[in-house]
């Protein structure tokens, strides 16, 4: 999306929209809420610093980039505010044009800090506000291991996985295995990202393997299909992705044509273990994961509290941002 593409100059929103540039989903629910009759305020987070003007006391703030305006005043007055910090954006949101390698890594980390700080001071502030998610809870939703090894306690199954230095495996009926990113930041550099890749046992156990960067480690599980099951506010949808060929490692990479989307009921143990699992990490919106195996049981792969979907959708039948902007209306 081209910046500026989506201007929005509203004074008193309802709902304010915190979010990086390329995420689609956002753009399209600031329409959905616009033709509800419901003012709304999109802010693009990452910028370079050259476009970017604060000021900020204790109890205010404003930041402008152009024409565009978020402040203290914008979220108090605000029923709702989304923040979705997208793929390892969140950590550094803003670019700096110019001094030497440090004196940018220094300038970026103190922008950082600065607007992950403001956040967190107006959801002190301001307690009738709904987030979505919290800014102290965004801060520290990007670390998968965690996300992951957490979830049986709240009911839910996960293949077995296992982080090592040393090539360790861990269990799978199949001897198949799935090698993941730990952090949610999967880009190694500018035109390169690490995505889950099937792993070569024979690789890891023919001859002395070591690394000094930690990989998670997972088995293999083949699926019949995959269950997406987004949640906001305790309310859920659920999505049945089936591919046309089931010999994949990530359908993230597969081309949406290769999928059949569905909507579908959550199961209802499936549900409450779900709502249970974003209780005790304290996320009001999220996406999970599962895979459908043939015997009926649902497995837990991905937890992502900035999940999108546009790709699961179309411009025709928007219905998973319907459904968001729905629930949304029913808390303003």
């Amino acid at each position: 999306m081209a910046r500026g593409a989506e201007r929005n100059i509203t004074l008193d929103p309802k709902v304010v929209l915190v979010t990086y540039s390329r995420d689609q989903d956002m753009v399209v629910l600031s329409r959905v809420l616009s033709r509800l009759g419901i003012p709304t305020l999109l802010w693009l987070f990452d910028s370079l610093d050259e476009e970017l003007i604060v000021d900020a006391a204790p109890g205010r703030f404003r930041l402008q980039r152009g024409q565009d305006v978020l402040s203290s005043r914008s979220l108090a007055g605000a029923g709702v505010v989304v923040l979705r910090t997208g793929i390892g954006q969140w950590r550094r949101p803003v670019v700096t044009t110019s001094g030497s390698r440090k004196e940018r890594e220094f300038a970026e980390r103190e922008w950082s800090s600065l607007l992950h700080g403001l956040l967190v001071e107006a959801e002190h502030r301001y307690e009738g506000v709904t987030w979505i998610n919290r800014p102290s809870v965004s801060l520290v939703t990007g670390e998968k291991y965690q996300l992951l090894s957490t979830a049986e306690l709240d009911g839910l199954d996960v293949p077995d996985l296992r982080v090592s230095t040393e090539g360790l495996l861990p269990r799978s009926a199949g001897d198949q295995y799935v090698c993941k990113a730990i952090n949610e930041d999967e880009n190694i550099d500018e035109t390169r990202a690490y995505g889950t890749a099937l792993l070569d046992k024979e690789i890891v156990t023919s001859v002395p393997f070591r690394t000094d960067c930690p990989s998670l480690i997972q088995e293999r599980v083949q699926a019949q299909c995959e269950l997406r099951v987004y949640t906001l506010l305790g309310r859920l949808l659920g999505l049945r992705i089936t591919p046309d060929n089931p010999d994949y490692s990530d359908i993230r990479l597969l081309p949406r044509e290769s999928l059949a989307v569905e909507q579908v009921a959550v199961p209802s143990e499936l549900g409450e273990n779900i709502r249970r699992y974003c209780g005790r990490h304290q996320l009001s919106y999220c996406a999970f994961d599962f895979l459908r195996t043939a015997d009926g049981r649902d497995l837990l792969i991905d937890v992502n509290p900035s999940g999108s979907w546009s790709f699961f959708e179309t411009a025709e039948v928007p219905f998973v941002t319907e459904w968001f902007a729905e629930t949304i209306s029913g808390k303003v």
